[in-house]
């Protein structure tokens, strides 16, 4: 069965951060549902700060499954600061985001976005008008008919 991941992209810094809180414990994975280590997160936040410190790199996306996201979320507080930089909250932000893409589908642009409730106060109302336009086309179907009656 194939577990379900999403691409969440971290600066170095974040990295750092990352791999300050997120250990490794293989005897804690196997007692919880959701364990709150993770051995191969930790791994990939490892090689992944070797690749940006080695190559240069600014930034690296780690694809990260709900059980990675949820032990970021344990363990990262909102309001933690390294000295290089990385904010918990920006991190936090950034698993937040990817758990909504797992859950809901990846969103090109946020900034439209539409809450629930008036996500479907338009759909009701595109609805209607699609209804309305029906009811014009019919009328005016209808009134061509009769046209080409009184014509002949």
């Amino acid at each position: 069965m194939e577990v379900a991941s999403v691409p969440v992209e971290f600066t170095l810094e974040e990295l750092w951060m990352l791999h300050d809180f997120i250990r490794h414990d293989p005897s804690a994975v196997s007692r919880d549902r959701w364990p709150t280590v993770s051995t191969d997160l930790n791994e990939d936040i490892a090689l992944a700060v070797v690749a940006c410190e080695s190559g240069g790199l600014k930034s690296y996306t780690l694809t990260m499954t709900r059980g990675d996201m949820l032990v970021v979320d344990h363990h990262v507080r909102r309001d933690a600061k390294t000295p290089e930089g990385a904010k918990g909250k920006e991190i936090l932000l950034k698993v937040f985001k990817a758990r909504h893409d797992l859950a809901f589908g990846p969103t090109a642009d946020d900034a439209d976005e539409l809450s629930y409730k008036a996500a479907m106060a338009k759909v009701e109302s595109e609805k209607d008008q699609e209804v309305h336009e029906d009811a014009e086309t019919s009328d005016r179907t209808d009134d061509e008919a009769g046209a080409d009656e009184v014509a002949v």
